[in-house]
């Protein structure tokens, strides 16, 4: 996590607890709530937060705002707007299904679900979002993340895969692979005693065998390197079937090979993607044809390779064409960006038609209930030439972006779920937000929490610090433009519209961390020498009236990280990590005097960085939020002012 965020994150756990803080640089700043009300959210860093005038101003590195989803929703699957009412998710979706009743089978590592009918359930990695939003009763409840889901036609059973080691808060153990009756209660099945993960599941078209890809050297007391059959019947591993992918498990930063997606084809040959590079002894990348019986033995007709990871496949209702997305750049020797369609017959010529084109992973796919148009979830932001962000919808032929459908999610999209009957779809992933607004680097909410529309103050670089006064904002960090206007690192808005107060001008010669305003005077702390060609080092302070830089000179040797004026005014308090302010020897913290700019005799040891500082509101103790290392955490300490 960024310095700034893990400041921020330190000091409002103790301002929940106890309210008597004056942030720095704000002068009026709100009682900080026991219970937060659920308000929109940015889809980046968010570094600083201003509460001043009947909004809540937000900067940091974001492009976009919008409602606070959570991790998994549903869709109006026409338009991809949200419903009035949704289940909200509170952790990575990574797989989502039908349930056959209308709902979806969804898991991921997430710990509860929330709706306004049920309440908040715990439901541990996995969990069933019925037709209507509400929760149902399927809950495996892991100990680890669920990655891949398949429901039995029948639905008397769900195939689960995944890390966990447990399911049923630890009484039933398994191995990355469980199968469960609908409410979640495991049923026996002898391939449960696993290695490693699991990532993908598959059933022949018959359901008597299941597939099991991932990342794994054992399945069932049998060896096999992340790829095996089972029989459904008995739970037992075919003793023949044995692809052997090249699986490496993950080691450090660096990522293993894995099975990451299986179909199946009507003839029962297997369609393995992932990122391998050879099965058994055979160089084939990515995408290979395995035949259903026998060892799984390459299809000698196939002649499909790609040159990237293969992370999902989707067949069409027939089982006639196979849509591939991945990290791939070609696929069949045929440039193709991320996403392809294959014929699944014969050599398994590549789609020519079907070329949509993405700038960025596709992660997962799912069919309309007619085979017309294709739902593509990933890590994109631009796909067949038009602005999607995450998610889109694709005429299954052609690939032209469906232009009414526009979701807006505000991170990756790991998975998407249709409905065989409906009007909605289900997707999950990494986002907290969807049906989001564009903003660069700053927002305002209103007082219910949601996006105020008439104030737009788009940056091009990030927002670190605000403060307010009189229907003005001011704004610090290391941008250049406002809302395309030249401002640099620092500038003032008009607090209600964002519009740029071109009257004041003064411009840092790098990054500003921290703003403070006192009367007529604005106080700037950050990593500058100069301000608008005058000498200042890392602190200074400018008049209000044009951004003049005052006499004021405090001259700190190192960066300022924040900074925050006592109640009276009479002194600024800063931290960062400077050693000397003025000739005084200053280590990390220092009090300075508003007036001579010469540092008081207040003189704190704080054991590490500062990031972050708060002061009381009775003036009687400055807190600071410390980096600690990775052995000690964070830190927070209080220093009296006396």
């Amino acid at each position: 996590m960024p310095r700034r965020a893990r400041a921020a994150a330190l000091l409002l756990a103790v301002a929940t607890a106890a309210t008597a803080f004056v942030l720095p640089g704000h002068p009026a700043e709100a009682v900080a709530s026991p219970t937060p009300t659920p308000s929109w959210v940015a889809n980046g860093d968010v570094h600083a937060v201003l509460e001043a005038g009947g909004r809540t101003y937000l900067g940091g590195t974001f492009d976009q705002v919008g409602p606070n989803t959570g991790f998994g929703v549903q869709l109006d699957a026409a338009t991809g707007t949200l419903p009035t009412s949704f289940a909200k998710v509170d952790g990575h979706v990574y797989v989502t299904v039908p349930n056959g009743k209308g709902g979806w089978y969804i898991g991921g590592d997430f710990v509860h679900v929330t709706t306004d009918a049920d309440g908040t359930q715990s439901k541990h990695n996995g969990a069933e979002i019925k037709a209507d939003g509400t929760i149902g009763s399927w809950n495996p409840n892991t100990d680890l993340p669920i990655r891949a889901i398949v429901p039995d036609p029948s639905g008397s059973r769900i195939y689960v895969g995944g890390e966990f080691t447990n399911a049923r808060k630890g009484t039933v153990p398994v191995n990355g692979l469980l199968v469960t009756g609908s409410t979640g209660v495991p049923i026996p099945f002898a391939a449960t005693a696993l290695g490693q993960r699991v990532d993908s599941l598959a059933l022949s078209p018959d359901g008597s065998r299941l597939y099991v890809g991932g990342t794994f050297s054992t399945i069932g007391g049998v060896s096999r390197s992340g790829l095996a059959a089972v029989d459904t019947a008995t739970g037992a591993v075919d003793a023949s079937w044995n692809p052997a992918p090249d699986t490496v498990a993950a080691t450090g930063t660096t990522p293993g090979r894995t099975v990451a997606a299986l179909a199946t084809a009507v003839d029962g040959r297997v369609f393995a993607g992932g990122s391998f590079t050879h099965m058994g002894a055979t160089a084939v990348t990515g995408l290979a044809v395995l035949s259903p019986s026998g060892a799984g033995a390459l299809d000698g007709a196939w002649s499909v390779a790609a040159d990237g990871p293969v992370a999902s496949l989707t067949m069409s209702a027939d089982r006639a064409h196979l849509f591939v997305g991945g990290g791939f750049a070609t696929l069949g020797g045929q440039a193709r960006s991320h996403l392809a369609a294959l014929s699944t017959a014969g050599s398994g010529s590549v789609d020519g038609a079907f070329n949509p084109g993405a700038d960025g992973d596709v992660l997962g796919f799912s069919l309309s209930a007619d085979g017309s148009r294709l739902y593509a979830a990933g890590a994109f932001s631009t796909i067949g030439g038009a602005n999607r962000r995450f998610l889109a919808a694709l005429n299954a032929s052609s690939g032209l972006v469906d232009t009414a459908f526009d979701a807006r999610a505000a991170s990756t999209v790991h998975a998407v779920s249709t409905q065989p009957a409906g009007t909605q779809i289900f997707a999950g992933g990494e986002f907290t937000s969807v049906n989001g607004v564009a903003r660069l680097n700053v927002a305002a909410l209103d007082g219910n929490g949601v996006l105020d529309q008439n104030f737009v103050a788009n940056t091009d670089g990030e927002v670190d610090a605000f403060a307010s006064d009189a229907g003005q904002l001011y704004i610090g960090g290391i941008f250049t433009h406002v809302n395309g206007v030249s401002e640099v690192r620092l500038a003032r808005l008009n607090a209600a519209t964002g519009a740029v107060d071109t009257s004041f001008r003064a411009s840092p010669s790098a990054a500003v961390n921290s703003l403070a305003l006192s009367s007529n005077r604005l106080f700037v702390g950050g990593a500058f020498v100069s301000i608008s060609g005058v000498a200042r080092n890392n602190l200074a302070s400018v008049n209000t009236a044009a951004g003049l830089v005052e006499d004021w000179n405090p001259n700190v040797d190192d960066y300022v990280a924040t900074l925050g004026l006592s109640p009276d005014q009479a002194t600024v308090y800063i931290a960062g990590n400077f050693t000397r302010v003025g000739s005084l020897n200053r280590s990390k913290a220092a009090a300075v005097d508003v007036t001579t700019g010469v540092a008081t005799s207040w003189k704190p040891v704080p054991q590490a960085m500062v990031v972050q500082l708060a002061v009381a509101a009775d003036g009687s103790k400055v807190f600071l939020a410390e980096r600690g290392s990775s052995k000690d955490g964070n830190r927070l300490q209080a220093y009296s002012t006396a």
